[in-house]
């Protein structure tokens, strides 16, 4: 089986302890360091002196860690999509709730998600893009919303209709 070699085919499997997440399509870091210092094109002396250093266990599990670290802030959405569809079950399973659900709750549940799966926080204002004006106008499964009305509305709409409605008695 070929590995796929574009960006949209990796997936990141995780970060645990003590042990390096592998680079993709079984890439060897020794060899990329290697290759790196051969295209500098180092004198003898100088290529042993940072040879040591780059294959260093450190300097392999750094190249490793930042590797990742980058894949995940520049091409992975799947935390930030997560992130969205928590906040759509809060504002679907908890409507009259809905001011509870402002940025800093959005701001908290994106910075703890990322977090979680990624080690990263994400980008200030990261859920600028969402579309959460259809979260508050389609239910999930396609319907409309009838709009929620303040209860400050709903209380003068019964006065308004209990003041016309009952007649004068005399």
């Amino acid at each position: 089986m070929e590995t796929k070699k574009n960006i949209e085919g990796c997936s990141f499997s995780g970060f645990k302890a003590n042990e390096l997440t592998q680079l993709p399509r079984h890439l060897d870091a020794e060899q990329i360091f290697l290759f790196i210092l051969k295209a500098h094109d180092f004198d003898e002396r100088i290529f042993k002196l940072w040879k040591t250093h780059f294959l260093s266990e450190a300097s392999i599990a750094l190249l490793h860690d930042s590797f990742w670290w980058w894949f995940l802030y520049k091409f992975k959405v799947y935390p930030d999509c997560l992130a969205q569809a928590i906040y759509a079950t809060f504002q679907e399973a908890f409507p009259e709730s809905s001011d509870l659900f402002n940025d800093e709750f959005k701001e908290d549940l994106g910075n703890t998600i990322f977090l979680w799966l990624s080690g990263l926080k994400p980008p200030k204002g990261f859920s600028a893009h969402w579309k959460l004006k259809r979260l508050v106008t389609t239910t999930i499964h396609g319907s409309r919303k009838v709009p929620q009305r303040s209860l400050k509305e709903i209380i003068s709409a019964n006065r308004d209709h209990t003041s016309t409605s009952v007649l004068p008695i005399g």
